[in-house]
């Protein structure tokens, strides 16, 4: 099979590692992959050197979703909308032409659901290249990006709750919507703890130390899991939550003045960014997971997770919101324990059960990894995805 897959990403985030993982895959099982990427740069060191990159003058277009190079919601004007993604689609049109010729893809793979896709929807149905898309996040649709959605042959969502958003939002059929969860490289994770890593961090040996992984915004919610260690810190003085990650500064500095406003100057650090998180988790007796949306209509939603599969993979116990797709992921008093969303004190008071019980902690780790292993793995998810794709065109045939 010869795959051409679209990539429109803005940062490095989920939908960039989940996509290589599967390119990757599918190369290691004897199929063909093109990927064309607004930022290629994304990709570097994740792609196994079979996988050809295409090569567009991207120019203004380069980053998608800066406001001077294009158009992302229908709060536009649907002519600009369509004046913007015309540009687009002359940009790509040479690229795309010498694919059709030289590489003759036998299906498109659209990597996340937006508008930006509208040009290489337009170009599969003129070729009558069957297309399967990828949805990746649970937020309020525009119209625009619900009409390209029903375009696709089928619809993947990583949870559930994804499903749900979607079947919620638009008249596509329930049958067309397909649930495949995101994996991970389970053997990239260390299974056990390595206290040496906290002297690099400077972290102390003997105390209890959770970790919460994640770009610093609202909806992550680290303003919910500093309010939570004020309650922990009561039981656990010496208890510390290491924040990784870095991200809007107005929030960053919103979230360190919690820090001093609830005397927590010892006990939550900033850690910034890390490269190195599969290492790393091994530093720490627990992770928590802190996205305080539930609704979309309030902000985005968690669509799956990644950071809990990495947790469990690292066999830590997890604590995490209800919401979402963690649900499909973590068992409650299994794997981990789930908290209602922004509930402070339910979130204190999960990870006062681990970090107060080394017994129930080490249990939900081997829980989490053995879990991940039977569901989580990029080998599943590109056998699943490689089925889907054998289906749509035996459809399309």
């Amino acid at each position: 099979m010869k795959l051409l897959m679209y990539d429109t990403t803005p940062a490095m985030g989920g939908s960039v590692h989940s996509g290589a993982a599967l390119l990757n895959g599918l190369v290691r099982g004897g199929d063909q992959v093109v990927l064309l990427a607004s930022r290629p740069e994304l990709f570097s060191g994740l792609l196994d050197e079979a996988i050809h990159l295409a090569r567009v003058n991207w120019d203004n277009f380069h980053n998608l979703y800066d406001p001077t190079s294009g158009l992302k919601d229908d709060r536009i004007p649907l002519f600009s909308q369509w004046l913007a993604m015309r540009r687009l689609g002359k940009r790509l049109a040479p690229t795309l032409h010498k694919l059709l010729k030289e590489f003759a893809p036998d299906l498109l793979h659209i990597n996340q659901l937006n508008i930006f896709a509208a040009p290489l929807i337009a170009f599969a149905r003129r070729h009558r290249l069957p297309v399967v898309m990828h949805g990746r996040e649970i937020r309020l649709y525009g119209r625009s990006e619900i009409r390209l959605a029903a375009q696709s042959d089928r619809y993947i969502c990583v949870s559930r709750a994804e499903r749900e958003n979607m079947l919620r939002q638009s008249t596509l059929p329930a049958d067309k919507i397909v649930v495949i969860a995101n994996g991970i490289d389970e053997n990239a994770f260390p299974a056990k703890k390595d206290p040496a890593l906290r002297d690099s961090l400077h972290l102390p040996r003997d105390a209890k130390i959770a970790c919460l992984l994640g770009r610093l915004c609202f909806w992550k919610g680290q303003h919910v899991a500093i309010e939570a260690w004020s309650i922990v810190k009561q039981t656990l003085p010496r208890a510390i939550l290491a924040l990784v990650g870095t991200g809007e500064a107005d929030y960053e500095t919103h979230c360190r003045n919690l820090t001093r406003e609830y005397g927590l100057e010892d006990n939550v650090v900033f850690l910034g960014q890390r490269d190195n998180i599969n290492q790393l988790l091994a530093a720490f007796d627990l992770v928590v997971h802190a996205s305080c949306f539930a609704d979309p209509a309030q902000g985005p939603v968690e669509a799956m997770g990644r950071v809990a599969i990495e947790a469990m993979a690292a066999a830590l116990p997890l604590v995490a919101t209800d919401a979402g797709g963690i649900p499909d992921i973590v068992e409650d008093g299994v794997t981990g324990r789930l908290a209602p969303p922004g509930d402070a004190q339910a979130m204190a008071e999960a990870v006062l059960a681990y970090l107060s019980d080394d017994d129930a902690a080490q249990a939900a780790g081997k829980a989490g990894y053995e879990r991940v292993r039977a569901n989580f793995t990029n080998t599943i998810m590109t056998n699943k995805v490689r089925a889907l794709y054998a289906e749509v065109l035996a459809a399309r045939a």
